[in-house]
């Protein structure tokens, strides 16, 4: 695997591919407008020219395969010590960066995290969130967000038994109109950036800000369903 330096600006990207999954078996291979879902995240992300690398970090020789076939590098498979359910993805992210280490491959400063179950993320997003980013000089990570329009945490409960209990967050007046209640983002799992010299026991870091995104590109696939809504929005765009 051919690691030479390249005259561009300092970020590697990783995407996150393990082959076990919970919600859906073999998610990452699924077969979505025709390709494999890994595919739509790697087209993507070889079109952004900031990028030094885009590695794929997997325990399966299948994705390694099919990340090769769409050019992008799988140097080795990751260890089964960290591709497990419960594994953090930081750990297969540290794992990524000491291999590079090795192999002499460590000026970059900056790592862009995609996960493959983020199909309608595009290159115009990524370099967005780059451009955000860098003009954040002191900001340890970038997180991707998606507004909060149905399901707002005010609205929610918890239940012990048949008996609904307030969150912290509950709103004060039951039935309060949506315009009254705070607005909130939730992570959309789509673009991570931070800074190789604050990786740590998560991705967010001291002082991270948010990349807002649209809700028609912040699907994030967890299980069937969401992967049915995918195939119903990648008929409906022709993509």
């Amino acid at each position: 695997m051919n690691f030479q330096k390249k005259n561009k600006k300092n970020y590697i990207c990783i995407i996150p591919a393990r082959g076990g999954s919970k919600g859906i078996k073999n998610k990452n291979t699924k077969i979505l407008g025709g390709k494999p879902l890994i595919y739509w995240t790697i087209k993507e992300a070889k079109k952004v020219q900031n990028f030094l690398k885009v590695i794929v970090s997997t325990d399966s020789e299948k994705i390694k395969s099919l990340s090769i076939k769409y050019k992008a590098d799988c140097p080795f498979l990751r260890p089964k010590n960290i591709a497990k359910d419960n594994s953090p993805t930081i750990k297969a992210i540290k794992n990524v960066c000491g291999y590079l280490k090795k192999q002499n491959f460590d000026d970059f400063e900056y790592i862009v995290i995609l996960q493959p179950t983020s199909p309608f993320r595009n290159k115009n997003d990524i370099e967005r969130s780059l451009k955000i980013f860098e003009r954040n000089k002191n900001a340890s990570s970038l997180i991707s967000v998606v507004k909060v329009t149905d399901n707002h945490p005010a609205r929610m409960y918890y239940k012990d038994k048949n008996k609904l209990i307030k969150n912290p967050l509950s709103e004060k007046k039951t039935g309060d109109p949506r315009q009254n209640l705070k607005e909130m983002y939730l992570r959309n799992g789509s673009i991570y950036i931070i800074k190789k010299n604050n990786l740590s026991k998560n991705f967010l870091g001291n002082n991270p800000i948010a990349f807002e995104m649209p809700k028609s590109r912040s699907l994030n696939i967890d299980d069937e369903f969401d992967l049915k809504i995918a195939r119903s929005l990648i008929k409906k765009n022709n993509l």
